[in-house]
């Protein structure tokens, strides 16, 4: 269940990020989807270091 915030709105249990990835220079582009458990105080590097513990995507595939 979510928390309210500060603000008195419903903050998320989770939320989702996409990654633009590129494996070489001249290889194509490609987006990756992530779910994110919601955490107070979260900022991009924390949530950046959660997808690289999980290793994997929403899909199943490998990071």
């Amino acid at each position: 269940m979510a928390d309210h915030g500060h603000n008195g709105h419903q903050q998320p249990d989770t939320f989702e990020v996409r990654i633009l990835r590129q494996d070489a220079p001249n290889q194509s582009s490609y987006w990756e989807r992530h779910r994110v458990k919601y955490e107070h105080d979260m900022n991009v590097i924390s949530v950046l270091q959660r997808i690289a513990a999980r290793g994997t995507t929403t899909d199943g595939k490998q990071v």
